[in-house]
């Protein structure tokens, strides 16, 4: 099932004649939502409940980690 937020989306980018970068939670990281957004450009993170997200995060080395106060 395509979530309403593609279906909103894509409505939306019909209006806009620039191009647009959709920005979102990491609920847009779906199977059906990256497949219904095909050929869209969008910004999201990957949930850390994805292996490969785990996997990736574990790899990065604590001298690598920037603290913003």
């Amino acid at each position: 099932m395509i979530s309403v937020f593609v279906d909103r989306l894509k409505e939306f980018k019909k209006q806009w004649t620039f191009a647009e970068i959709c920005v979102a939670d990491s609920a847009l990281y779906t199977a059906d939502n990256l497949a219904a957004m095909s050929g869209l450009k969008w910004i999201t993170r990957v949930p850390l409940s994805i292996k490969e997200a785990q996997k990736k995060i574990l790899e990065i080395k604590a001298s690598e980690w920037i603290l913003n106060v």
